[in-house]
């Protein structure tokens, strides 16, 4: 059985985030990447975050500051490292 892979856009204005789950990678960065092109082309404040998830760990994420691969130490604890330009 395969792990669901998730994007979640987390609102500002909103207790729930909107979710879009997949059992595919590819379709799944093409989401999130979509997602972050629009929330930078419009500026608007009400994403606080994008991030995408596989399983129960947290692979990218996107905020203000840009966007972000997720590094695991041996001790399971993450880090942000921004990400590399393709």
């Amino acid at each position: 059985m395969t792990e669901d892979i998730t994007v979640k856009v987390i609102r500002h204005n909103s207790k729930d985030p909107s979710l879009y789950i997949t059992g595919d990678m590819l379709d799944a960065l093409r989401v999130f990447h979509e997602r972050v092109a629009a929330h930078s082309q419009t500026g608007r404040l009400a994403v606080s975050k994008v991030e995408l998830w596989v399983g129960d760990r947290l692979i990218k994420y996107a905020n203000k500051d840009g966007v972000f691969d997720v590094k695991y130490t041996k001790a399971g604890v993450y880090q942000g490292v921004e990400e590399d330009a393709e």
